[in-house]
């Protein structure tokens, strides 16, 4: 948290206390997964405080059905407003045990008819 900056959100925000909550509960692999995911890494720095963690806030029409977007050379989490703790550790767990593709953002995946999910297509490509 503490080297933790927030884009067009606050740490106030339920979204983000709920995101902190879920991390909080996550087991000690689940936040290894989450720093690969975020980051690329499985684990901090030494020197945590020379980087820094940036949560921004993703919109969605129905958030609770998108999952977030890491961009790991820049050790950034677009985060949907989750309505709930559990809505966020849902969507976090999934994201984080089932991104298979680390910054492929040139790659233009999506359903024709729910061009919404490109982001799913190129971060989170499913487990075969």
């Amino acid at each position: 948290k503490k080297i933790t900056r927030y884009e067009d959100c606050t740490e106030k925000d339920d979204f983000i206390i709920f995101f902190w909550k879920a991390l909080e509960e996550f087991t000690d692999e689940e936040r290894s997964l989450y720093l690969k995911f975020v980051w690329g890494r499985s684990r901090m720095p030494t020197y945590a405080e020379s980087y820094t963690h940036r949560v921004s806030y993703k919109r969605s029409s129905n958030p609770d059905a998108t999952l977030p977007v890491a961009h790991t050379c820049f050790f950034q989490l677009e985060l949907p407003p989750y309505s709930s703790v559990e809505k966020a550790k849902e969507k976090l767990r999934y994201a984080i045990k089932n991104c298979m593709v680390i910054d492929l953002s040139l790659i233009h995946i999506s359903e024709p008819t729910r061009p919404e999910r490109i982001s799913y297509a190129v971060f989170c490509l499913k487990k075969k």
